[in-house]
């Protein structure tokens, strides 16, 4: 498969995902809002199952988003390369720091928001 109906069908599960996840939150939030009697159901389905619906799109969504940054993994780099001084005029290694400096935010961002919500929880 070429790139371009690859790149095609990426964005149509990512958007599918994203739909998904907004229909059932609204569903969570406004329909069956969490002070609700849990007897309460919405087309045969509880709460409970509303947001089981909207977790596996949630981790649908992570993985599709993940699979897109891999297919577009070379232009985030060169565009982070050409964007920030510190990265030109490296030669091939340029590209190389790009990547790791790029992966290393990410991989940042994510253990802070884990450390954040495991120490945030109260009861």
């Amino acid at each position: 498969m070429s790139r371009g109906p690859l790149n095609l069908l990426i964005d149509m599960l990512a958007g599918a995902c994203l739909l998904t996840m907004v229909a059932t939150g609204y569903v969570l939030r406004f329909p069956l809002p969490p002070a609700r009697n849990h007897t309460h159901e919405l087309w045969g389905l509880s709460r409970y199952d509303w947001g089981y619906i909207h977790s596996w799109a949630s981790l649908g969504l992570l993985l599709v988003l993940i699979i897109h940054l891999v297919l577009h993994w070379e232009w985030i780099v060169t565009m982070i390369r050409h964007r920030f001084a510190c990265f030109q005029g490296g030669g091939a290694n340029a590209g190389r720091h790009a990547g790791l400096v790029t992966m290393a935010v990410f991989v940042a961002l994510a253990a802070l928001f884990v450390l954040a919500t495991h120490f945030g929880v109260r009861e």
